[in-house]
């Protein structure tokens, strides 16, 4: 059972691991970027804050051995970076969609039975919040990326679709390990069960082998007996038929004397 906990706790930690990694790669593009067009605004501020955050849990995911924590703190900083992306990148217009795809993938894919009843049950409130803001509190929602090229958007957006595959592919490449895993202890299974079947035919053997024995053993003190129960019976009841008659023969008796 701890093997397998184990092995859990490994794929949740490689997925936190390989999503921090996308949006820090993300963070920094737009960095980058803004760097060199010399836009020295809040969102460059914003964007160095953000890359903080996210070296922070990277470092945190990768050294802290309580899962139960790892998770629990990632999860608020990505609610937290959704509901930002939300309100400051043009809404469900924006690339909030793709950030709550990923969520509800994480959500399916790394907590079971009320733990993951809760999370669906919280993404898809977050979901129907998000399209009441967009439909009735539009004045809420900017896109503080507005100015950016094509470009820059479309590789955001592709970013936010590869950590979307990088995920599934993470799972895949688990269950595949696990697959390969599965096999090597079945074959290793059938070849200890065929071990135990030659040593049951081999006891088997030895006890029939025995009890053949014993009763060999068993049937030649029967005859032991019997034959020496008829060897002793005839002389015996010879002397005692002897005794007998000479029980019946008297002293005074002139065949006596002679």
């Amino acid at each position: 059972m701890s093997f397998i906990s184990s092995k859990y706790n490994e794929l949740e930690r490689r997925m936190f691991l390989r999503t921090i990694l996308v949006s820090f790669i993300a963070i920094s593009f737009y960095i980058v970027y803004d760097i060199l067009v010399g836009n020295f605004t809040e969102k460059l501020y914003s964007g160095f804050a953000g890359l903080f955050i996210f070296l922070v849990c990277w470092l945190f995911t990768l050294k802290h051995k309580d899962i139960k924590q790892v998770i629990f703190i990632n999860s608020i900083v990505f609610i937290i970076s959704i509901s930002a992306s939300f309100f400051t990148m043009d809404g469900m217009r924006g690339v909030f969609p793709l950030d709550l795809i990923n969520l509800y993938l994480y959500v399916g894919l790394i907590t079971t039975g009320r733990t993951r009843n809760v999370s669906i049950g919280l993404c898809v409130l977050i979901t129907f919040v998000c399209f009441y803001l967009q439909s009735e509190q539009s004045h809420l929602i900017f896109n503080i990326r507005e100015g950016d090229p094509l470009f820059v958007t479309m590789f955001f957006m592709f970013l936010r679709f590869l950590l979307t595959l990088s995920l599934g592919l993470t799972v895949k490449e688990e269950y595949e390990k696990e697959k390969r895993i599965i096999s090597i202890l079945n074959k290793d299974l059938t070849s200890k069960n065929i071990e135990i079947q030659r040593i049951n035919n081999e006891l088997e053997f030895s006890v029939k082998s025995r009890t053949n024995e014993v009763l060999s053993q068993n049937q030649k003190m029967i005859d032991f007996a019997f034959y020496n129960s008829e060897n002793t019976t005839g002389p015996l009841a010879r002397l005692l038929g002897l005794v007998y008659v000479l029980k019946l023969v008297k002293p005074e008796d002139k065949e006596w004397d002679n």
